[in-house]
């Protein structure tokens, strides 16, 4: 179950909206800093200090406007150590602001569905279904992985990590940016290949230590609709449940 969890992450790493973990924007609104700085007699800039600060905005742009996302993924989860290699694949829907479902289909079947306060982990081919908090699920990742299985919005993840653009031009056609903790330094490097056009996430390679594991979105559909329904789930009938408590 361990090689799951980790595999699960990233997968909705290329949605960082999706891993809000239903907290609060706790920014201030922009009326509110605007009349603050124009007490202060500072006149704030609108313009990009550099090309990661217009990355990031273009990042939060499409964020803000996201409401729903659906696609499918690829996933490759390398484990240099152990000289193992898992490849999982399956489709991703997320419904803002915290309801999300992840089904993988190769090479075995997973259903993982949760509202950010609860977690279900259901294996079909077993007839076993995992319920555990959200929060006791994510105090189970390994401290890499929790460092940034938070951020659902681009203001915070900047704050939180060393952030680096580099343009198209330099890559292939594709904006890569590389994130490294701000706090701890080297723990991670998360890098995400983004749409030229309109700064997307693509592709995800997320490494800590000896693990290396790159994501892949496909068929990405951006605010088409999903219906609430699909983020419901109850075990099938004769399914074992296993109630985990940290």
């Amino acid at each position: 179950m361990r090689v799951f969890f980790i595999a699960t992450i990233t997968a909705c790493l290329l949605c960082p909206a999706a891993f809000a973990a239903g907290k609060q924007d706790k920014t201030k609104a922009p009326e509110k800093k605007a009349a603050e700085a124009a007490k202060s007699g500072v006149k704030k800039s609108t313009a990009p200090a550099s090309y990661t600060d217009e990355v990031l905005a273009r990042l939060m742009e499409w964020d803000s406007a996201l409401t729903s996302l659906k696609a499918s993924f690829t996933q490759t989860v390398l484990f240099s150590d152990a000289g193992l290699e898992q490849k999982v694949e399956g489709t991703l829907s997320y419904l803002k602001p915290d309801r999300l479902r992840i089904e993988h289909t190769a090479p075995t079947r997973q259903t993982i569905v949760t509202d950010k306060k609860d977690i279900w982990i259901y294996k079909p081919d077993d007839s076993q279904a995992v319920k555990t908090r959200w929060e006791d699920w994510k105090n189970l990742q390994n401290s890499g992985f929790s460092g940034i299985m938070d951020f659902g919005n681009y203001s915070e993840l900047a704050e939180r990590n060393k952030v680096t653009a580099v343009p198209p031009a330099e890559t292939g056609g594709m904006v890569k940016l590389i994130l490294t903790p701000a706090d701890r330094k080297g723990l991670y490097t998360l890098t995400l290949m983004l749409s030229a056009t309109d700064y997307f996430p693509a592709r995800a390679d997320l490494v800590v230590e000896a693990t290396k594991i790159s994501t892949v979105l496909t068929d990405t559909r951006r605010n088409a609709g999903l219906d609430e329904k699909l983020f419901d789930f109850t075990p099938p009938k004769g399914t074992e449940i296993i109630n985990f408590k940290k």
